[in-house]
């Protein structure tokens, strides 16, 4: 079965705007963040689907209402942020002098955070949050369909199961753009593959 997936990155929230690390704190799209959106609709940046799958957080499911108003949301489990634990919601300036954030910025990301999600089980659940995705197609027989997500959550799917294989960073994208992408399993893993960026 194969197909036509959206990865879709949420509006800005206020946390966005503020550059901070923003995972589990469960906040609204700000203002900007909502007109931005408005403003890549006006643009027709957005394809049509048949079924539109989002985190449980606000943030996606406010912006799932946006860009795809007459589409019921499918929240999926297993598809929110990462947490950041001692990180969460803060930003550089305020972080900056921490020698553990220092660390972590020295481990490109790598080092484990104090109070974080550990990288494994990060990687197991949203493996198995994108696997509810695909049974979801399957069972509804859909063939088109946008995930409204995190952006860390694209771009650690895309490290894992993309194709052409990239680093994590490089599949980084702003606020409300995304990757399109046809997806299958084969010998029981996911294969994304890329075709081309949404944005303006």
């Amino acid at each position: 079965m194969k197909i036509e997936m959206y990865l879709i990155r949420h509006a800005k929230t206020q946390g966005n705007m503020e550059k901070r690390y923003v995972g589990r704190t469960d906040e609204n799209l700000c203002e900007e963040g909502r007109e931005e959106i408005r403003n890549y609709i006006q643009k027709a940046m957005y394809p049509d689907v048949e079924a539109v799958f989002t985190s449980p957080l606000r943030r996606c499911k406010q912006t799932a209402a946006l860009i795809y108003p007459e589409i019921n949301n499918q929240i999926i489990t297993g598809l929110e942020e990462t947490d950041f634990g001692v990180f969460e919601y803060k930003n550089y300036d305020e972080l900056n002098g921490d020698p553990t954030y220092q660390s972590w910025i020295d481990s490109n990301g790598t080092m484990a955070v104090p109070g974080a999600e550990s990288s494994e089980s990060f990687e197991k659940r949203i493996s198995k949050g994108f696997g509810k995705v695909m049974l979801a197609c399957e069972e509804q027989h859909i063939g088109r369909a946008a995930c409204i997500i995190h952006g860390g959550i694209i771009m650690k799917l895309m490290q894992l199961y993309g194709e052409p294989k990239q680093d994590y960073y490089y599949w980084q994208m702003k606020n409300g753009c995304g990757i399109a992408a046809e997806v299958e399993i084969e010998n029981e893993n996911f294969v994304i593959r890329f075709r081309d960026w949404i944005r303006p």
